[in-house]
């Protein structure tokens, strides 16, 4: 079969060579996405901050993470005595990870987080919201100049900047503990803490003065005067919350995400789309009729669940346990409409006569796995457990 196809297997090999040497020769445009991510080196990335970091303070141990913060707190623990530092376009944070956040700085540690918009959760409880100022947009050639108010950072000429990086200003919404601690030349306020506990939260509106770009061609001095103001003995970078999440990883994905090898994969497909449309009718056999295998129930559930062992989606198995456990809800119980609440939960608990907090977490656990893209082996052992200890129960 090769060797009768020799020919259109050598032009199909040479076209994918020289479409890869032509796109991977060309030169490649220069990627303006927002990122934000400690691992870019792209105009907006934060490569160039992070790596500084780990050389300005080479006392504190630096340690990145990639979960959110419940999952983080539950799983490793916050450590003690540090600073988390989040740098996105919009810090946006459910109800348990907020919760979690704060706790983490009533305690005495920091939190600086520099976006251009919040959560509302995140807005109503620490009393603050952004503007976006119209005019800085216009005149976006023109300078910005900013300022601390502490007399030791403050500069005699101000920190200059673009305008574009300073078009959103901080506002507080009442008179609690909330201190101002830069502003521009118009004294809108950039930077405020707000202090929670024995801890702070160092509210930011200027995610990309903290960028390669700007560090490397604007003032690089002033994310680092701002960031000077946190305290601890280690430094706790946010991979996490970022315009654009980290995803799983694959060959396939990474071949889509290079324009040369991308244009090259589809070629290929492209020929053997076209080889199976002329080619494979003249080489077509007779189909063999194959009789259907007989109710081999056991060997079904076994294979299925080989498939989904060796798949690894542990919230594709959970979410199908939750589905099924509702499904079992419905007709037993006639339970139409399901929510987390602890009123629904206290209700189901009595009807069914199990204990509310085993209710409780099957409902929160399942809102948390649906929440998030990567469910751990843990978590989904520890949820099936509770529908089994639920089962269990009500037969």
């Amino acid at each position: 079969m090769i060797k009768k196809n020799r020919i259109f297997i050598i032009i199909v090999a040479a076209l994918f060579i020289v479409l890869m040497i032509i796109e991977g020769t060309r030169k490649k445009p220069v990627d303006w996405r927002y990122s934000f991510s400690g691992n870019d080196k792209i105009p907006y990335g934060s490569y160039v901050l992070r790596d500084l970091l780990k050389n300005i303070y080479p006392e504190r141990k630096f340690i990145d993470y990639n979960e959110g913060v419940y999952m983080y707190s539950k799983y490793n623990g916050f450590p003690e005595n540090s600073a988390f530092i989040f740098i996105t376009k919009n810090f946006v944070l459910d109800k348990l990870d907020f919760e979690r956040l704060l706790s983490f700085v009533k305690k005495g540690n920091d939190v600086f987080v520099s976006a251009e918009d919040f959560s509302k959760n995140i807005m109503d409880t620490l009393n603050f919201r952004t503007t976006f100022d119209w005019k800085n947009t216009v005149d976006s050639s023109k300078k910005a100049h900013l300022n601390f108010y502490n007399p030791v950072l403050k500069s005699d000429t101000g920190y200059t900047i673009l305008n574009v990086f300073s078009e959103f200003t901080l506002n507080s919404t009442d008179g609690k503990p909330t201190s101002v601690l830069a502003t521009d030349n118009n004294q809108n306020a950039k930077l405020i803490r707000i202090q929670r506990g024995k801890g702070n939260i160092f509210i930011s509106t200027t995610p990309l003065l903290f960028t390669n770009y700007n560090i490397l061609y604007g003032n690089y001095r002033y994310p680092f005067v701002a960031l000077s103001y946190l305290r601890g003995n280690s430094i706790v970078w946010d991979e996490f919350y970022k315009p654009n999440k980290p995803e799983v990883s694959s060959p396939l994905r990474y071949i889509l995400t290079q324009p040369a090898l991308t244009a090259a994969y589809y070629l290929l497909m492209i020929a053997i789309l076209f080889y199976l449309l002329f080619r494979g009718k003249r080489k077509q056999r007779v189909i063999p009729v194959i009789l259907p295998h007989g109710n081999l129930s056991l060997e079904f559930a076994n294979t299925l669940g080989q498939l989904y062992f060796n798949n690894g989606n542990n919230k594709d198995i959970a979410l199908k346990k939750y589905n099924h456990f509702c499904d079992y809800l419905r007709n037993k119980f006639f339970v139409k409409n399901m929510s987390d609440d602890d009123e629904f939960c206290r209700q189901l608990s009595e009807s069914s006569g199990v204990d509310f907090i085993t209710v409780s977490h099957i409902f929160k656990y399942a809102r948390i796995i649906n929440s998030h893209a990567w469910t751990s082996d843990e978590e989904l052992i520890y949820f099936n457990s509770k529908i089994e200890e639920f089962y269990n129960k009500t037969k």
